[in-house]
């Protein structure tokens, strides 16, 4: 059942990129994260109800988390919307290395030489998925590249929200946790909308854009309740390496419905997959 809730993560994480992409527009994408966290809000309510806290000051954790997040899926909306998939999902693996730098400074986790391997491994990675002559000039090119730009600003304010989630991990159970997050990310989004005058935006994404709306909801939702059930069995040390197969899917699906030109990529997606298992062990 673990590895088999697994693969179900890994699946829904791989296809939640391609939906997201179909989601989002040309504008700031707020009511596109409303609705992606609102919605997944509602579908881990049930598995929400009943839970109870030691104590309320987890709220503080989950308020400081989900502004980073809601910030942060901005960028991941604007990104996907403007990029191709198969360019910038490997770039958000980039998240694993800049939790592990966060880590060492804030968590005093050690380098060691696997860490540091999968750092190289995850830099080389990237500077090959946008070819432009050397290391330093294809990084450049990432860089200057705004899809790639927001993707890595999406992965650096992720990292953050992960350190977070660490401290109130003690405070509260992983699913009250994560539904009080994604309400908070919900309401941030809702207040911003509300008071620029744009609560239309909402229904008119859920009208023009149900199948969208709905699927990104559940991803949202599922890919953390699959994860929740694999760590029953599965270390998460082990579940989170292997659910960043999840950008192979995601790659793949760019190739096929997107006609994507992934030549060149795919030794990129492979050695930032491989660097990012370095780092977590």
């Amino acid at each position: 059942m673990a590895y088999l809730a697994l693969a179900g993560r890994i699946i829904l994480l791989g296809m939640e990129r391609l939906i997201v992409k179909g989601l989002g527009n040309d504008g700031d994408n707020v009511e596109g994260v409303f609705v992606f966290f609102g919605l997944g809000a509602l579908f881990l309510l049930p598995f929400a109800i009943g839970e109870s806290p030691d104590n309320y000051t987890f709220l503080l954790f989950a308020f400081s988390s989900g502004l980073l997040y809601s910030l942060a899926n901005i960028f991941y909306f604007k990104s996907l919307n403007i990029g191709e998939i198969s360019l910038v999902t490997p770039i958000g693996n980039l998240s694993i290395f800049f939790l592990f730098v966060l880590s060492v400074l804030f968590l005093h986790e050690k380098f060691t030489f696997f860490k540091v391997l999968g750092i190289i491994l995850i830099f080389y990675g990237t500077s090959t998925l946008k070819q432009e002559g050397n290391f330093i000039k294809s990084l450049r090119a990432i860089i200057y590249d705004r899809s790639c730009l927001y993707m890595l600003i999406y992965s650096f304010l992720v990292a953050n929200g992960r350190i977070i989630d660490k401290e109130a991990g003690n405070i509260a159970s992983p699913m009250l946790y994560s539904f009080t997050v994604y309400v908070f990310v919900a309401l941030i989004m809702l207040i911003y909308l509300l008071l620029n005058g744009r609560l239309k935006d909402i229904v008119g994404i859920l009208k023009n854009k149900t199948l969208y709306s709905i699927a990104s909801g559940f991803t949202n939702a599922f890919t953390y309740l699959f994860l929740l059930v694999a760590i029953r069995t599965i270390e998460v040390s082990v579940a989170e390496p292997l659910s960043m197969l999840s950008t192979i899917i995601s790659v793949t699906l760019g190739s096929l419905i997107l006609k994507e030109n992934v030549q060149g990529r795919i030794t990129g997606v492979i050695l930032t997959i491989a660097g990012g298992w370095m780092i977590l062990l």
